[in-house]
């Protein structure tokens, strides 16, 4: 009976499906010697009432919504998580790949006379850092929410 209800718990079930399942309970119920022993007083009492049957239809819209909202979130998660490793691999390639002088603008800090630091470079870190803040908040707000 326990595995049965579990089982009724997990499945989505409409009105009608639980007012089935209650007429082919009391059915069978009914052909068990020890109810015929009872009475007919139980036999005439609904096991369900039309506001219980309500209330676990509503119950379960409520949990289906709460999968989906859950669902919903979790991908959008996992998006965010993408789109921050991606952010953050753009703006190493910025930093590693080389670049015309025309894009180099201006260089900020000299190494020698073929090197330094140029504002490209700073805007690719800025990038990076940028890209590593949104991968922290998606991976707090995916825990947060579990």
């Amino acid at each position: 009976m326990d595995a049965l209800i579990d089982s009724l718990r997990e499945e989505e079930i409409s009105a009608e499906e639980i007012a089935q399942l209650q007429q082919r309970f009391e059915e069978a119920i009914s052909q068990l010697p020890a109810y015929r022993e009872t009475g007919s007083a139980a036999q005439a009492r609904p096991v369900f009432s039309e506001d219980s049957l309500l209330l676990v239809c509503r119950h379960n819209e409520k949990i289906r919504l709460q999968k989906k909202e859950a669902e919903r979130r979790n991908i959008s998660n996992t998006f965010r998580v993408i789109v921050s490793l991606l952010i953050i691999m753009l703006g190493f390639a910025m930093i590693i790949l080389p670049t015309p002088p025309s894009f180099e603008i201006y260089t900020l800090f000299l190494f020698n006379d073929n090197d330094g630091f140029t504002l490209m470079d700073l805007i690719s870190l800025v990038i990076v850092f940028a890209g590593i803040y949104a991968l922290v908040t998606a991976v707090y707000r995916q825990q947060k929410n579990y």
